[in-house]
């Protein structure tokens, strides 16, 4: 499922829904509404079993941030299991966005870079975001 792209800004695609679903997106989120605070997700598809599981996975991350009143204003999917392309566009989003809080599905999303709770740490110290996991 791929969200329209309704307009473009200085070159950069913008999404009509809050949440960009393209695995292959390189978009900037739009600016999201001031109430609720706006956050990014991560997962790992090879982690998952099919393409379908990944986008139903995307599904509970929205609706957690949803029910978290905050904003999922996009989803980092990484498909290569060897390399963290995926994980460095995240870190340099969060950083250059502000985003303060970033979803995961679970720590096994961060274990193929490392041990879960250190990779946290230095994510965490180097860009003052908060990781947080669905239950």
């Amino acid at each position: 499922m791929t969200a329209m792209v309704v307009r473009t800004r200085h070159g950069q695609r913008i999404h009509a829904s809050e949440t960009c679903y393209s695995l292959h997106c390189r978009c900037r989120p739009e600016a999201a509404a001031v109430e609720r605070q706006r956050a990014y997700g991560y997962l790992r598809a090879h982690l998952l079993i099919c393409t379908s599981e990944v986008n139903r996975t995307k599904d509970s991350l929205t609706r957690f941030a949803k029910d978290s009143n905050l904003v999922l204003a996009a989803i980092f999917v990484e498909e290569h299991p060897r390399r963290p392309d995926a994980f460095e566009r995240l870190l340099q989003a969060v950083l250059r966005d502000e985003v303060r809080v970033v979803l995961l599905p679970s720590f096994l999303h961060l274990a193929v870079l490392g041990s879960p709770r250190n990779v946290k740490g230095y994510f965490e110290a180097a860009t003052g975001a908060r990781i947080i996991t669905m239950p």
